[in-house]
């Protein structure tokens, strides 16, 4: 009797966990949501630094629809609607010619009408419809965002659910959850996380059809065919590239195979009917206003979004510029996609294994990393931790498609098939200029077949197997995505100077990675079927081509780089410098660089002259005022000195110091100070597999004694960052975020030799650099001597005989609460007049306070309107004027005094103005912190000492585009 009492106690004690499993399943989508909304919300709204919303296509997204929200609420009636809906203003409505404009219709037909209306269903419901700064709002946006993605995430628990279990459901809802992109981008107002939120909705719709019995009520399909039809229109009105989707999908889900034939599994048209009906009208229904809205204006009826993807095309095509897309921007772009496609072909037919090898190398620049364009921490994770969970996402989504595709479990075949194809689908971005943003719409999907491999994998946290694929996947693709490379370790321990056999070591040993991660992989598999492994080696065999075309055809594998970190660093090299005419007074040292903070603290002298102070070339040349508001811009969003990415540096010095008889020598030593932080100088160079001779009697240098005469031994072609442009996208929107600078294979003098590395153990002329690995060749670094067309300077100032205008030794206190502190100066400081160009230096010493990541130091420097009329037709007026490259936010060094230096050129009508005045502000805070953490910037502070303001009156910094035929 006791032990039947304790039968039926157990039984009830069952079944009431099973009826709280029950109630708890039933509230998994809430927790989902929940969870997946706390995380972006408290990134957004207590972690987020910096105003994103309207960076980049954001600006136009926002602007589509506010213009639409104006138009809804200042309507008289839907006629007056719309009439206002309709009005654009160009000549060829939706072309590459109307992307600046404003007007409601052009904005439509080129962003589209989805993601717009929800931006204008913010505007209204929020009451910002006429704000002027959406950056004021930023927060509302980022909420509204949150809110969609949440939901996101709670269809991917649907879709995991309905396509394999719930176990896959929640831990793909939880991989997303956490996916550093997602939550990231809810900042900024762009379409991606809208378009995937689309998909899901379609997937879940889709595949509760499929799940649905035969036996089911024919009205539950009818509707839900109906709302699939509309959501299928959605999807190609968000993106249209998307265009084939739905049908391949349904195609996927619906046609019977063979064995269902056999098995009596049909379309019964009593159902079929009604469900082909509905999704047709649904379809239709959400269609007809947009073609009425295109045929108003465009005159045509237009299915789908024009977003001009000829331009896209074009870019992305480019074997001269690697398919970055670049400022200045390529010549020739096309306002039609058919000529876009011509000019493909030609690229194609000129050279097919090059462009064969760029096709293959923009899939690693569309898949390989993390959307994180501004390489913002996640809850403390690094952009690079980022990458590395990504990529085990990938791997682990190719292990559960294999998983969930195998014969005994068909009814999760045609759903992995299903999200396979949407995510293997994005590579068409292959085709026009990807960046990793276009692959985030597949990564939902990712994470479902993720789920599907996790929620099988018997104990992953315990199986060795696992644990080794894991802990090896995450080594092999932190070295990846940080393009490790074997070569300088390769030359240390070879008795070889070969780079060709080196360079093919290193690629021999990135594929036998890519092998070991196909063995591991192969390992989780649940059956030795042999179709199973051929999927596996199937994608591996692809990602080795991939990353061979990569190895191949990447100029950058043949770089190094030294870097000066100790007292007694230095760089010294040799520079032949050829007789050219028409030579001006100032001559430039120009080497590509890179410091993490403030101008590169360093000496540099040619033949023992000590050169001025540096500028990045792109701050020197004229008419790059591009250059310095995207870099200003990308700095803001990062928190970094706009002049501490990759830069070429030119240091000035006078031309009479550059010799035309004999090799010029040129040393660059790092300066230190005993209580300074020191900021590593990195100076990269090349090995010397780059350099090959060019036979050419035309290209010596214009007035040269060797002009139209023998060839020039010294005359040489080589492979390096472009001097005069830059890509925004290379830098830092695909997984190669090294350098914002194309490579050009340029051809000119290259004299560079005898290079050697000095430091306290010693010189070495063997191996160029103090890491570990053996570097040798030559440092890039060039002598530029610019033609006569540069205005000329009477002499060039030496920095001892420079003038100081302002000296503050003191150390101060600026704190975020008290504003007064923040004026260096307390008297506006007067600055002379030039009668040609002029410049200034600031320099200081910061100490942190709390936290290392503070605002900026900026001159300000205002004047009277000039009564020279002639002075100001010929050049803008500047009543006030602050460099566009002066740091808004940077992060300091360490906790020591970090030493500050930057060098600004004066417009022309600040420098010959003599009512110019100045002033010094320093801010602990940047103005986004300010706005978003109001209470918290108050309290920041800093210390500031050594405060400085030299001017130049004759530092003569105007570069035209450089000439090839004078870099030496």
């Amino acid at each position: 009797m006791l032990l039947t009492d304790a039968k039926i106690g157990v039984v009830k004690s069952l079944k009431l966990d099973l009826k709280q499993l029950q109630q708890f399943d039933k509230l998994s989508p809430l927790f989902v949501f929940v969870f997946a909304l706390v995380i972006r919300l408290y990134n957004d709204l207590v972690l987020s630094q910096q105003r994103l919303c309207s960076f980049g296509d954001g600006y136009f997204f926002l602007k589509t629809g506010q213009e639409l929200a104006k138009a809804i609420t200042s309507a008289s009636g839907l006629s007056d609607f719309l009439a206002k809906l309709t009005v654009h203003t160009s000549e060829v409505a939706g072309s590459v010619a109307t992307f600046g404009s404003g007007a409601l219709a052009d904005r439509l037909l080129l962003d589209g009408p989805v993601y717009t209306c929800f931006l204008a269903i913010v505007h209204i419901l929020t009451g910002v419809v006429t704000t002027t700064d959406y950056a004021q709002n930023s927060n509302i946006f980022s909420v509204a965002n949150s809110l969609i993605d949440a939901i996101s995430c709670v269809l991917i628990y649907f879709c995991g659910r309905l396509a394999f279990n719930s176990k896959a459901g929640w831990i793909a809802a939880l991989l997303f959850a956490v996916y550093p992109a997602a939550i990231l981008n809810t900042r900024l107002c762009y379409s991606e996380l809208f378009t995937y939120f689309l998909l899901l909705l379609w997937s879940t719709l889709s595949l509760s059809l499929f799940r649905l019995n035969q036996k089911d009520a024919v009205l539950v399909k009818t509707v839900l065919s109906f709302f699939l039809g509309a959501i299928s229109i959605l999807l190609l009105l968000a993106r249209s590239v998307f265009v084939p989707l739905p049908l391949a999908a349904l195609a996927i889900l619906f046609i019977p195979t063979v064995a269902d034939w056999k098995e009596g599994k049909r379309f019964k048209p009593g159902t079929l009917l009604p469900s082909m009906s509905a999704l047709i009208v649904g379809g239709a229904l959400c269609m007809a206003p947009w073609l009425w809205f295109t045929h108003q204006v465009t005159g045509k009826f237009v299915p789908w979004v024009n977003r001009a993807p000829g331009y896209n095309l074009f870019v992305g095509n480019q074997l001269n510029t690697d398919g970055w897309r670049t400022w200045p921007a390529q010549p020739g772009i096309p306002n039609e996609t058919s000529d876009a496609l011509k000019s493909l072909s030609g690229n194609f037919s000129s050279d097919p294994c090059r462009f064969s090898a760029l096709i293959l190398r923009k899939e690693s620049r569309l898949w390989a990393g993390v959307w994180n364009d501004f390489k913002h921490a996640c809850f403390g994770f690094n952009w690079q931790v980022q990458n590395v969970f990504h990529d085990l996402l990938l791997l682990l989504a190719v292990i559960g498609f294999t998983k969930a595709i195998r014969k005994t479990g068909e009814n999760t075949a045609r759903p992995a098939i299903m999200f396979a194809l949407f995510s293997a689908y994005h590579a068409v971005y292959a085709g026009f200029e990807p960046v990793a943003r276009y692959a985030i719409t597949a990564m939902p999907f990712i994470a479902l077949l993720a789920g599907a491999a996790l929620s099988v994998t018997p104990s992953p946290v315990r199986s060795r197997s696992f644990f080794a694929l894991i802990t090896f996947g995450a080594l092999f693709f932190a070295l990846l995505d940080t393009h490790f490379s074997f070569i300088p370790f390769c030359f240390s321990i070879l008795p070889t100077d070969n780079f060709a056999l080196v360079a093919f070591i290193d690629a021999a040993l990135w594929i036998a990675g890519w092998v070991l991660l196909g063995v591991l992989s192969s390992k989780q598999l649940d059956s030795a079927k042999r179709w199973q492994s051929t999927v596996v080696w199937a994608m591996v065999g692809l990602l080795m081509v991939v990353s061979a075309a990569n190895l191949i055809y990447d100029p950058a594998k043949t770089e190094w780089v030294t870097e000066l970190k100790e007292p007694n660093d230095a760089v010294q090299a040799e520079i032949a410098v050829a007789p050219v005419d028409g030579r001006a007074n100032v001559s430039y040292l120009i080497v590509d660089l890179q410091t993490d903070f403030s101008a590169p603290n360093v000496t540099a002298k040619v033949n023992g002259v000590t050169s001025l102070p540096p500028m990045p070339v792109l701050q020197l040349m004229e008419h790059r005022e591009d250059a310095a508001d995207i870099f200003s811009l990308q700095a803001q969003a990062m928190q970094m000195d706009p002049r501490s990415y990759r830069h070429w540096w030119a240091f000035p010095v006078s031309t009479n110091a550059v010799s035309t008889s004999s090799n010029n020598v040129v040393s660059i030593a790092l300066n230190s100070k005993s209580d300074n932080a020191i900021s590593p100088v990195r100076i990269f160079g090349d090995y010397p597999f780059i350099d090959k001779m060019v036979e050419s009697r035309t290209t010596a240098p214009p007035g040269s004694s060797k002009a139209n005469s023998d060839p020039d031994p010294n005359f040489t072609t080589r492979t390096i960052p472009s001097l005069n442009k830059f890509s925004w996208v290379k830098g830092y929107v695909t997984i190669d975020r090294r350098d914002p600078r194309p490579y050009d294979t340029i051809n000119s003098h290259f004299t560079v030799k005898n290079c050697s590395y000095a430091s306290a153990q010693g010189t070495s002329t063997s191996n160029l650099s103090s890491s570990f690995g053996r570097k040798f060749g030559t440092y890039r670094m060039f002598l530029y001597v610019p033609p006569n067309a540069t205005p000329p300077v009477n002499a060039v100032q030496k920095f001892d005989d420079s003038n100081v205008l302002f000296s503050r030794n003191e150390e101060c206190l600026v704190s975020g609460g008290d504003p007064s502190t923040m004026l260096m100066n307390s008297k506006s400081i007067n600055m002379p007049s030039s009668s040609g160009s002029s410049s200034y230096m600031l320099s200081c010493e910061f100490q942190p306070v709390k936290r290392r990541s503070i605002g900026g130091i900026s001159v300000a420097f205002s004047r009277a309107q000039s009564t020279d009329e002639k002075l100001a037709s010929s050049a803008p007026s500047h009543n006030s004027w602050s460099s566009p490259w002066s740091p808004t936010c940077f992060v300091l060094a360490d906790k020591h005094w970090n030493k500050f230096v930057f060098v600004g050129r004066l417009p022309e009508d600040i420098s010959k103005s003599s009512n110019t005045t100045a002033k010094i502000m320093v801010s602990p805070f940047s103005a986004d912190r300010l706005f978003l953490h109001h209470k918290e910037a108050l309290r920041d502070s800093v210390r500031v000492r050594n405060v400085e303001l030299r001017y130049f009156p004759n530092y003569d910094a105007k570069l035209p585009a450089i000439d090839n035929n004078r870099l030496f």
